[in-house]
């Protein structure tokens, strides 16, 4: 590519951003939180840092995106590959259970974990745990229903049944521990996983084997994830090493949208990631391009008396954003 060309694309890229969008796209260096309330353009954020790392030269191979649904990851590889064409299909865009699979099976071995392993759902496995408490828990103190619950919030915390017996339980927990234990051992004895193991087996992978680890940092050396403050322990656990020494890694989210609290998200992942990346950078996305200003106030006004989060982001609209809409997400 031609300094000229390489200067048209950029062009290009940077077209029709505003000064936050555009910091936030060109601080490709280093860890950066970038606070967006719906509608200030975030997925384009995303989508124009991927293109801009291309054309600054960075290979395909060695970018990572992380979304929450396929639907999401095929708009933002569709929206990339409309900005740069067929250059851009090296980058990896998935989900975080798409990523885990594809991490289990390169290395999934090192745990005695099959290439292709069938997924249990939830049917297959409450039945497993049932089988289980009616060998350890014949007095019924458990529902299956219940302990399965208990047992996700487990795994979606990166905790496994041996990290959690390390730790001074009472009877009843060191009970479910051991079912957890039990469960674990016969899900590998069965060659399957369940969708909670698609984070905390990677997980485990990347805190134990060194080489696993640095393949992946070697391979990955800039990550962008989208909706973080919807994100569990896992998540950003996993997050954390998958960026290694580097730390070029961009999250965006809104804490004043962290909503799926009931399957595992954890809004003190955003709240705390200028904790766990000291010197992180932080550009806060604040023209919202989708609502009418009183909408916009309306929703300050709700929001602002909220106890954990940064900042409101949904600042007041100016005359010109819904005319923009081709800078909406």
């Amino acid at each position: 590519m031609t300094m000229r060309s390489s200067s048209f694309k950029e062009a290009r890229i940077l077209s029709g951003l505003n000064d936050e969008q555009r910091e936030a796209v060109c601080s490709t260096n280093g860890p950066l939180l970038v606070l967006a309330g719906a509608g200030t353009g975030k997925t384009l954020v995303i989508t124009k840092r991927i293109a801009f790392l291309l054309n600054q030269g960075v290979s395909p191979e060695n970018v990572l995106a992380v979304t929450f649904t396929r639907k999401a990851a095929v708009e933002m590889r569709e929206r990339v590959e409309a900005l740069l064409g067929s250059s851009a299909r090296g980058v990896t865009i998935a989900t975080f259970h798409a990523l885990g699979l594809k991490i289990l099976r390169e290395h999934g071995h090192r745990l005695d974990i099959l290439g292709k392993a069938t997924i249990y759902g939830t049917a297959e496995q409450l039945n497993l745990v049932e089988t289980i408490l009616d060998e350890v828990d014949p007095e019924g103190h458990f529902a299956a229903i219940n302990l399965l619950s208990r047992i996700s919030r487990a795994k979606n915390r990166g905790l496994t049944p041996e990290k959690l017996a390390s730790r001074e339980l009472d009877e009843m927990t060191r009970r479910a521990v051991l079912v957890f234990s039990r469960y674990q051992a016969e899900l590998r004895r069965r060659g399957v996983l369940d969708l909670d193991d698609l984070l905390l087996l990677p997980l485990t992978l990347l805190r134990e084997h060194t080489r696993v680890r640095n393949y992946y940092t070697r391979r990955w050396q800039y990550l962008l994830v989208d909706e973080f403050q919807d994100t569990n322990r896992s998540q950003s656990l996993l997050t954390q090493h998958l960026a290694g020494e580097r730390r070029n890694v961009c999250v965006v989210g809104d804490d004043d949208q962290s909503i799926y609290r009931f399957r595992g998200a954890e809004v003190g992942n955003i709240l705390r990631f200028r904790e766990d990346y000291s010197g992180a950078n932080l550009v806060t996305l604040q023209v919202n391009y989708r609502c009418t200003s009183p909408i916009v106030a309306l929703a300050n006004r709700v929001i602002e008396k909220a106890k954990t989060r940064y900042l409101s982001l949904l600042t007041l609209c100016t005359a010109r954003s819904l005319q923009e809409s081709d800078s909406s997400e």
